[in-house]
């Protein structure tokens, strides 16, 4: 657990989870425990040859179990959603069931494992679940109950005697609910006192420094790809009104990308999720730099470590078997590089949750990670 790095909004696990200690799991934390940890931990625990696993040992068996059952989350928890994600739901599911009692022997079926046969109707019917979910619903009675009403609620609902406290509490419930809805409870980063007008840096410049030559360098062909004409600085003289990029940045140590997803250079909100051309990409964040651009613009730029995917979509490999369990757990196992690059921050999608590999893991000698991008897609994106 504590190899484990999840990013602000994903719900925290008890240090001591699985002891009676800790009592009951939250709704939330149940789903962070399905759709992050444990696929982020499974594989090393099951997995000793990528090329050496049998789906149809007990050992496979086990996993594609837990991935059937990772994939029916996903798709549950997708925030947008397609005929084809939902007869894919219920083949998943059905092949979580086939493999249970492969597993575990004949099986009583729960309340639970029938509604669940339901779903996929449901996802037709009304797109997603997330929307029409009582999560919300639930998470407000655990607010009510901790309010200290002193034992002066009316409790003759039933014949509409709501005495005033009932009302007022009604009242403060609904509003609570509406701004919650509206502006979703995230960690506030920011300090306003330190934020400057529209084209100023948020700090004094006494807090800038200068780019390395090599860092300068990739950051001036990053501004060239928008502005084509951009001289480098040293190129002097410097003819009047010409676009030159100064080598002095403000290093940052976050930066609020929107108003749900917030990176930073400290775990755990450094790894991210990216395109490039079109493709996903993934990254760890090593430095964040406010500059000023050719047009004098205040700019944010992030500079990144690149994540290589080392096991992508293959079904012809001797490890194709791993390679499906990726992608129903919905992770990438890949090596961190060693050579830095510069991207926008807008081209950032999302942070995502990852754990550093121990050297030899999964046949990846050193800088070996597993991460899971922190999104509401259904599957994973093997570009």
């Amino acid at each position: 657990m504590l190899d484990i790095m999840v990013p602000n909004g994903v719900s925290k696990m008890p240090m001591n989870l699985g002891e009676l200690k800790h009592g009951s799991l939250r709704a939330a934390q149940w789903y962070s425990l399905f759709a992050f940890i444990i696929p982020l931990v499974i594989l090393e625990i099951y997995v000793n040859d990528v090329e050496k696993l049998d789906p149809q040992f007990n050992q496979g068996q086990i996993l594609k179990n837990i991935g059937y059952l990772v994939q029916c989350t996903n798709l549950v928890f997708s925030r947008h959603v397609l005929e084809w994600e939902a007869n894919n739901f219920e083949v998943c599911y059905q092949k979580y069931h086939k493999t249970s009692v492969q597993i575990f022997g004949k099986l009583g079926m729960k309340p639970n494992h029938h509604y669940a046969l339901h779903i996929p109707d449901q996802m037709r019917r009304w797109g997603p679940l997330g929307q029409v979910a009582e999560f919300a619903g639930e998470r407000m009675i655990g607010f009510i109950q901790k309010i200290q009403t002193n034992t002066k609620l009316n409790h003759h609902w039933y014949i509409g005697l709501v005495a005033e406290m009932d009302k007022t509490m009604i009242y403060k419930t609904c509003q609570l609910q509406w701004l919650m809805s509206d502006y979703p409870v995230i960690e506030e980063y920011t300090n306003e006192k330190e934020a400057g007008g529209e084209g100023e840096p948020s700090r004094s410049m006494k807090n800038a420094m200068i780019l390395g030559k090599e860092d300068y360098i990739a950051l001036l062909n990053h501004v060239r790809e928008e502005f084509p004409e951009t001289r480098h600085h040293h190129h002097l003289p410097h003819p009047k009104n010409l676009l030159i990029l100064r080598c002095w940045v403000i290093p940052k140590p976050f930066h609020q990308n929107s108003q749900k997803v917030l990176i930073s250079v400290m775990k755990p909100n450094n790894c991210i999720k990216y395109t490039d051309n079109g493709k996903t990409k993934y990254g760890i964040i090593t430095q964040i730099y406010e500059y000023k651009n050719p047009e004098n613009k205040v700019k944010t730029m992030l500079k990144i470590l690149p994540v290589t995917n080392l096991y992508p979509k293959d079904l012809e490999s001797a490890s194709h078997f791993f390679h499906k369990l990726c992608f129903l757990l919905k992770v990438v196992v890949g090596k961190v590089k060693d050579q830095h690059c510069y991207i926008s921050p807008a081209r950032v999608s999302c942070a995502a949750c990852y754990r550093m590999l121990l050297p030899d893991t999964f046949q990846i000698l050193e800088s070996g990670i597993i991460i899971r991008p922190y999104d509401y897609e259904s599957h994973l994106s093997m570009d």
